[in-house]
């Protein structure tokens, strides 16, 4: 039983951490973006 606590905690952790990796690759590619509009 505990153990599928724990597994359903390490995907949960697991999507966060995909999920925060997204974001900020998300904004670094915005921001590259936006700078090179600004140079336009």
């Amino acid at each position: 039983m505990a153990e599928g606590v724990f597994s359903g905690v390490d995907n949960i952790i697991e999507c966060i951490h995909l999920h925060c990796i997204g974001i900020r690759w998300l904004i670094e590619y915005l921001d590259v973006q936006s700078s090179i509009g600004m140079k336009k």
